[in-house]
């Protein structure tokens, strides 16, 4: 018998917030006036609409990857313990909840998350869970994890019986798994296929 995977997605499933987005707004407001003003001039709707429509790109994801190339690690690093001290506050104990009971059932169980690695390691280790991430390199995405979640438990994990899936985004969910959740913006729960599923 296969062992069974549990998958869940990161932000908006597990903390109420959007990480990356998160940090890049505090991370450049606290390092350099100009660059959070372009930051925040792209987080228009306008120019984030335009970007996507020719690109089907997020702009300030991609603007903020090419911005944290300028910073060392040990800068990123500390500002990630700065910014998410309060992390917390974020969490939504209902699906950590079931990601716990899950883990402790044995069932493989891992995070799938379009956050950046630096950010993603960082909740890792925080949290003692166990996250796959976008991965980026001198500036830009050398791995983007968005729309990938699908393929990337067909490639790396196979071998795993696909048991339960939670996301707050549609997308992400992969109707081979034998359960999942999708997760509400008001972060309350709607099971598409199960009628109930016991956290």
């Amino acid at each position: 018998m296969k062992s069974r995977l549990v998958v869940f997605d990161l932000d908006n499933t597990l903390f109420s917030i959007n990480t990356h987005h998160y940090f890049s707004d505090h991370f450049f407001k606290s390092k350099s006036k100009f660059i959070y003003l372009i930051y925040k001039i792209l987080s228009l709707k306008l120019f984030v609409h335009l970007y996507y429509m020719f690109t089907k790109r997020d702009i300030k994801r991609d603007f903020s990857v090419y911005m944290f190339s300028f910073f060392s690690s040990k800068i990123l690093d500390d500002g990630l313990e700065k910014i998410f001290k309060n992390l917390d506050d974020y969490k939504i104990d209902k699906t950590f909840n079931l990601l716990n009971k899950m883990k402790s059932k044995g069932y493989k169980v891992i995070v799938l998350s379009a956050t950046v690695d630096f950010i993603a390691k960082y909740i890792a280790n925080k949290y003692d869970i166990e996250i796959y991430s976008s991965i980026i390199k001198n500036g830009k995405y050398y791995f983007d994890m968005t729309g990938q979640k699908v393929n990337y438990v067909d490639e790396h994990f196979s071998k795993y019986e696909k048991y339960l899936f939670v996301s707050d985004n549609k997308e992400d969910i992969n109707k081979e798994f034998k359960n999942y959740i999708y997760v509400y913006k008001d972060m309350y729960f709607k099971n598409i296929e199960i009628e109930s599923f016991e956290c």
